[in-house]
């Protein structure tokens, strides 16, 4: 068969406020699709499913306490709906992550960049008037350098938790 085919179109504008140890950032967005495009796991195919919007804002902060060291927080909203004012499934509500992060601190002979991140997902409407669970995940990352030679290590999801970033529902 045919693909389908969707058009989309959208608009965004945004703020940022910088000063040598705080930024602050944030902004507005809204995305208008033609015909949503869904994967259908019954028909085995792609289908669309009519017009949608999403609106939405987020905000940001970043803070530099000392040389080297920044911490940061940044929060999207988000609100995805059908014409008919139906949740489009699947499309996240609220994304939330918070990192700590040192570049290019000295110590001796070495030189280390180190920082960890964590991320927030909301719930997610699913088909049928269900909702996904919410998921959080944190990884850690560290680089030494010594001259010309790099170590790097990085571990994802350190605490091990279910990261349900495709979580699905289906009838049978």
């Amino acid at each position: 068969g045919r693909a389908p085919v969707s058009t989309s179109n959208g608009a965004e504008t945004s703020l940022l406020f910088e000063t040598q140890s705080v930024d602050l950032r944030g902004g507005v967005f809204g995305t208008w699709i033609s015909n949503e495009i869904v994967f259908d796991h019954a028909a085995a195919r792609f289908l669309t499913t009519g017009s949608t919007r999403r609106l939405g804002a987020y905000g940001g902060v970043s803070v530099r306490p000392w040389s080297g060291v920044v911490a940061e927080l940044d929060v999207t909203l988000s609100d995805g709906r059908y014409s008919t004012g139906d949740p489009i499934p699947y499309a996240p509500r609220i994304l939330v992550v918070g990192a700590l992060r040192t570049n290019d601190l000295v110590t001796g002979p070495l030189t280390w960049t180190t920082g960890v991140r964590s991320v927030w997902l909301g719930r997610r409407h699913l088909p049928g008037g269900y909702a996904s669970h919410a998921s959080f995940v944190t990884d850690v990352t560290a680089r030494c350098a010594w001259r010309r030679l790099f170590a790097d290590v990085d571990v994802d999801n350190i605490f091990a938790t279910r990261w349900r970033d495709g979580e699905f529902f289906y009838a049978s």
